[in-house]
């Protein structure tokens, strides 16, 4: 009878064993094809990115004018909303942990836009991110870096921008930060409140920020860099960046948001 429940043991071990060793094997394939897929969706962005400079022969995406920059972007968010699943997946992968979602879900997301508002002559655009509080969005400002309790409403403009007037933009997910991480990266954020701006825009140091520079070192402290070709003097992040980078997915789609309804209390004039 012993030898009996001791074989019974044994192959009740191998068979755990055995099970686990198929699961781990299905989960690693797996995940290699989540990878490989996520990666051709990477090399379509940096694809249509290329073949698009080439047609309006220019060497940059900063060589670009306003309405040829917002044109590429909507063909590069082409591309992301229908392989919007394998951003997801991927991103789900990478995660670590999903934990309840006591603040906004957003919280550590980027608000991006092509729409100049600085600096007439040059297509930067302007970007924010996601605070931690609900509605509120942390950016960098000719004033410095700043929380506007009410980001969210106030970005209806661009909003409006973008559906009626043709300006490209979004809120934007980079993937592989799992929600903790995303609080973290509005908590850097938070922690620049005050600073002054980065007029200078080639410095790279933590004492002053522009707009894209507070997202992309958000992220960056949280634990993802982000990927973007191109940079100005070696390091310069724009906000087309974000909105261009392989490793961002949409979130909220400004073209067809708000179902078509006009936003209320927006300056932005509808056509």
């Amino acid at each position: 009878m012993k030898l009996f429940n001791t074989k019974l043991i044994i192959v009740g071990i191998v068979s755990i064993c055995l099970c686990s060793l198929n699961a781990n094997s299905v989960s690693a394939k797996s995940l290699s094809e989540i990878e490989n897929k996520y990666n051709n969706v990477g090399k379509m962005v940096t694809n249509e990115i290329s073949n698009f400079l080439i047609s309006k022969n220019k060497k940059d995406v900063q060589s670009l004018t306003e309405d040829e920059l917002s044109q590429l972007v909507f063909r590069v968010n082409d591309i992301k909303k229908q392989h919007h699943n394998i951003y997801v997946e991927y991103d789900n992968f990478l995660r670590q942990s999903k934990n309840d979602r006591n603040t906004w879900n957003w919280a550590g997301d980027a608000f991006a836009t092509v729409d100049r508002w600085l600096v007439p002559n040059f297509n930067h655009g302007h970007a924010a991110i996601a605070s931690r509080d609900v509605n509120a969005t942390i950016e960098a400002l000719a004033g410095g870096v700043q929380k506007i309790w009410d980001g969210n409403q106030r970005w209806d403009h661009k909003r409006c921008r973008a559906k009626y007037h043709g300006m490209a933009g979004g809120v934007y997910r980079i993937v592989g930060l799992d929600y903790n991480q995303r609080i973290s990266a509005s908590d850097y954020a938070s922690w620049q409140i005050g600073k002054g701006y980065d007029w200078l825009f080639w410095t790279w140091d933590d004492n002053t920020f522009y707009c894209s520079e507070l997202v992309y070192k958000a992220w960056r402290y949280a634990g993802k860099t982000m990927s973007y070709s191109n940079p100005l003097w070696g390091h310069m992040v724009l906000p087309a960046d974000i909105m261009l980078s392989p490793d961002t997915y949409l979130i909220e789609d400004w073209l067809t948001w708000n179902n078509g309804n006009y936003p209320s209390g927006s300056s932005c004039l509808k056509p």
